[in-house]
Order: structure tokens, then C-alpha cells, then sequence
């Protein structure tokens, strides 16, 4: 019990977690019957971050507050484990909800769905665009010709990624965790957590010119050094700059150098050490080198036998950090030379040098509560118009449904028409069927054409005695054949509640 709460506490101190979740796989077949292509994922990837960033929800609820934002996205064509599929939407997720950031750290929270809405989508045994032309004969997820039928997606607007139990995408999921000590493996994070909270804390609180003895140096977790052996050190600012620093006057070959150095500027990211253009330019394997590159024996006797010499070369050295405290000083307003002065004036002069610094601490103070203050209403602002935008959303797809059913009916209706010209009374379920698989262009054209016969079939009379009754009986016959009635076939009906209890236009995987 006292682990867990030691467990809870670290955990109260993390404002924020960064995961990366493997969101969508391409061109796989998943637990809902649908397929997304790589052609959609590339035109629609945009709407995950655009015209604002996307939640993180939970069990696709849009009407909670969201634990998270979606803060970038890549297409990736490499699996990540084996058997899953090799193309698949990568999202990098900043997680800012206590309660989830919680529920992350411990494992609770880890399978996910996309929700998502599209306007195209064709059946996999037809390829009818169902979105155009309306349901086909052949169920989504049933079996025909011995092949499952499933829909094919072919555009697509990210709405949401969630937490869920069951997702339909059996490989959705976080890959890896990012505490602010560099991503991991989320797995392996996950057997270590305490562990590394506790060394992520450790080390963060360090002051940043300690020199790392060689008890200190086993109190980091191994992810806070880029080689072997435990050494060049990456906790902070000033231990990534004295690495790169060693690495540029040292004789290691330079297949070494690019593997620490690659693997320092990745952790040395978070306090804006990145290479110039003119290193990249002489390196350029720099960025392809990755921090789980194995090292060869030949590289680690080698640096093993530089530090035995030079036990402490990869850390910041004392004139480093006395050059540091003079620049720091010449920012402020008053050096030591000038209190000095003020000392050995009047009294006045004291109060007047306090009350200097008084008021600079108060125009600050002001300054960071007016911008605070602007943060808020700014954040209230596109927070009124994420609902805006979400609420209009709803509207269009709402619309869209509406104009799919009135296709429906339409479709239905000149069926209707179509059997009442052929005067249809037996195996009316199959002649039903059979133009109902037609699309809505062919049946306008054979209603027209059974109209046409229809007129012409009809015999003209010069007996002016009947020409008001032939008239009228020609009235009747057209009123009678215009009458459209709505149908109450079951055949009909349950294909018309499948098309609405499929919805098309709103999927949650």
C-alpha cells in the first residue's frame, strides 16, 4: 500500500505526459468491416490538426470535457511489432487531464479508436459507392463468393482519437511515453515506472553545475546516458553541451561520434540544442543513427579506455560554469559594485535602492497576471469555437443522412412505379430486388421508357361523342399511374434500417 502511494504522489507532480499511439492501420481489413486507404489517410491527416487540434477522449463521449490534444501525426509504412500491419497513422498525444495522466502511467488507459467521418465509401465485392448510389445487396461483414465483404473508405476527417476497451483495430494503441526525460517503450515503461519516476525526479532536481561522482552517476536511469558504460551524461543543459563539446576534440572514429552525438541532440531537444547546418551538412548520418544502435566492442574498449584516463571529460567543467555566473550578471540592472556604492551613500539612498527593486517586482508581477489573464480568454475563445465548428459539423452530417434517406425512398419509389407499370402480382420480393440493385440513373430511364409505351399504346379516336370520355379515361390513367405510395415490404424496410444502423457518415472504430 505505502508503494502505490509513493507511486500517486510522483504521479500528482507531472503536469502533462507525452505518448505516442499508433492510431489507424491502412489497407487492413478491421473489426468493423471497414478499410482505410492510404490515399485518405494522406489528403485527410491535415484534419487531425487543423483548423485546430483534436481531442483525446474517452469511449468517443464529445460531450466531456477531453483529457488530452492531438499535437502532430505521421504516416509510417513500418510495423511496429510483428504481425501488425506495415502502414498505420502514427499520433503524438500530449495527455494534460490528471486523472488520465493517472490512468496512463499505471497501464489502465492503452487501447484506442478513431472517430472520424467521411463522405466516400464503396462495397468491396460491388465497388457501388454506397455514399452516392445507396446500399447494395451485399451485407457489410458478410460472406459472398467465399470473400468477407467489407467497406472501402476512401476519404476521411478526423474528429477524435479515445481510450477504449474493445477498439476495432486490434493494433490501436500507445507505443511510448515521454515523462520529460525522452521517450521510451511504453511496454518497458510500464515495468520500471516507479523506478523511473523517482530517477526523473532525482535528477531534475540536481543542481545543474554538480559535478556527477561515481555513486551519483548510478542513481540516473540508463535512458539519461548516450554511451556505453554508463557515460556522456544527458540530464540536463549543461551535461549535453559538454558532451558535444568532448566529441569535437576527441580521436574516436566517426561512426562513434555520430551514434552519441545523434543521441545527444535528441535529448538535448528539450532545451533547444540542435545541430547547425554546416554539421549536418559534414555529418550526414548524424539524424539516421538511433539511440538503440549497438555499439561495437571495438567502440566500447575504445571509450572505456578514454574515461579510465579521463574519468570526468564528459562533464561541464568549473570555468564553464564561473563564465556563466559573469554573463548572468551582466543582465541585471545593478551589480555588486553598484550595491556597493549604494551601501556607502545615505540612508536615503538604501530605501530608495529597495524601493527600486520593489517596483520592478511588482511591473513583473503585473505583467505575467495581464498575460496570464490574456492566456484565459484567449483559451475560453477557441474553446467557443471548437464547439462552433463541432456543432456545425454535426449539422452538415445530419444533412448528409437526410439527403442519403431521401435517395433511399427515391430509389424505392420508382421501383414501385416500375412494378406497377409491368403490373407485377407474382415473385414480387425478387422483382423488387432485382431493380432495386440498379442504380437511380437506369431506373429514371426504364420508367421513362414504360411511359412512353404506355402513351402510344393508346388508340386515337375521331368520334367527337368520345372524345371526353376517351379524354377522361386518359386523365385517369395518368393520374393513376403518377400515384407514388410508400411501401410496407419488410425486404424493403429492413434494407433502408440497415443503411441507418451502419451510418455510413460517423464511424468509430
Amino acid at each position: 500500500m505505502k508503494k502505490n502511494k509513493n507511486l500517486d504522489d510522483l504521479i500528482e507532480k507531472l503536469e502533462f505526459v507525452d505518448v505516442d499511439i499508433n492510431a489507424t492501420h491502412l489497407n487492413y481489413v478491421n473489426g468493423n468491416s471497414l478499410l482505410y486507404t492510404i490515399d485518405a489517410a494522406n489528403s485527410g491527416g491535415k484534419s487531425w490538426i487543423t483548423p485546430y487540434k483534436k481531442p483525446q477522449l474517452l469511449h468517443h463521449d464529445k460531450h466531456s470535457d477531453a483529457v488530452g490534444r492531438i499535437m502532430g501525426y505521421s504516416i509510417e509504412d513500418t510495423a511496429a511489432t510483428k504481425g501488425e500491419p506495415n502502414d498505420f497513422i502514427k499520433l503524438q498525444v500530449r495527455i494534460t487531464d490528471k486523472e488520465a495522466i493517472s490512468k496512463v502511467i499505471k497501464g489502465i488507459y492503452y487501447t484506442c479508436s478513431v472517430g472520424s467521418s467521411t463522405s466516400r465509401v464503396r462495397c468491396s465485392h460491388c465497388d457501388q459507392v454506397l455514399t452516392v448510389d445507396g446500399l447494395c445487396e451485399h451485407e457489410k461483414g458478410s460472406t459472398v463468393d467465399g470473400e468477407k465483404v467489407h467497406w472501402i473508405v476512401d476519404n476521411i476527417s478526423y474528429r477524435e482519437n479515445s481510450f477504449v476497451n474493445n477498439p476495432a483495430d486490434s493494433y490501436s494503441r500507445i507505443v511510448s511515453i515521454d515523462i520529460g526525460d525522452g521517450p521510451m517503450a511504453y511496454d518497458k515503461f510500464l515495468d520500471d515506472k516507479e523506478e523511473l519516476l523517482t530517477n526523473f525526479y532525482m535528477e531534475d532536481g540536481m543542481t545543474k553545475k554538480a559535478k556527477l561522482t561515481k555513486e551519483s552517476r548510478q542513481t540516473l536511469p540508463e535512458s539519461a546516458f548516450c554511451g556505453p558504460n554508463r557515460s556522456f551524461p544527458a540530464h540536463d543543459e549543461e551535461h549535453v553541451a559538454a558532451g558535444l563539446k568532448l566529441l569535437d576534440s576527441s580521436d574516436f572514429d566517426d561512426s562513434t561520434i555520430a551514434k552519441i552525438k545523434s543521441s545527444l541532440y535528441r535529448k538535448g531537444k528539450r532545451f533547444d540544442i540542435e545541430p547547425q547546418e554546416d554539421e549536418l551538412l559534414k555529418t550526414k548520418d548524424l539524424l539516421v543513427f538511433r539511440m538503440d544502435d549497438e555499439f561495437t566492442d571495438e567502440e566500447v574498449k575504445a571509450i572505456t579506455t578514454f574515461f579510465d584516463e579521463n574519468p570526468d571529460a564528459d562533464l561541464p567543467s568549473e570555468d564553464e560554469a564561473t563564465e556563466e555566473i559573469v554573463e548572468d550578471e551582466e543582465k541585471v540592472t545593478y551589480t555588486i559594485d553598484d550595491y556597493q556604492e549604494v551601501v556607502k551613500g545615505k540612508k536615503d539612498e538604501i530605501i530608495k535602492f529597495c524601493d527600486f527593486i520593489v517596483t520592478k517586482y511588482n511591473e513583473l508581477n503585473d505583467t505575467i497576471t495581464k498575460i496570464n489573464d490574456e492566456k484565459s480568454e484567449l483559451t475560453d475563445k477557441v474553446s467557443e469555437q471548437d464547439t462552433i465548428l463541432i456543432s456545425k459539423e454535426d449539422e452538415i452530417n445530419k444533412l448528409l443522412d437526410d439527403n442519403a434517406q431521401l435517395t433511399v425512398n427515391y430509389k424505392h419509389a420508382l421501383v414501385d412505379n416500375i412494378l406497377d407499370f409491368k403490373k407485377v402480382t407474382e415473385n414480387k420480393d425478387e422483382e423488387f430486388n432485382k431493380y432495386d440493385s440498379r442504380k437511380v440513373e437506369s431506373l429514371v430511364d426504364t420508367l421513362s421508357d414504360f411511359r412512353n409505351e404506355s402513351e402510344n399504346s393508346i388508340p386515337k379516336v375521331n368520334d367527337e361523342t368520345l372524345k371526353d370520355s376517351s379524354e377522361s379515361d386518359n386523365d385517369s390513367t395518368s393520374d393513376e399511374t403518377t400515384i407514388i405510395e410508400d411501401s410496407n415490404d419488410d425486404s424493403k424496410q429492413s434494407k433502408i434500417d440497415r443503411f441507418f444502423k451502419n451510418n455510413i457518415l460517423t464511424m468509430e472504430e
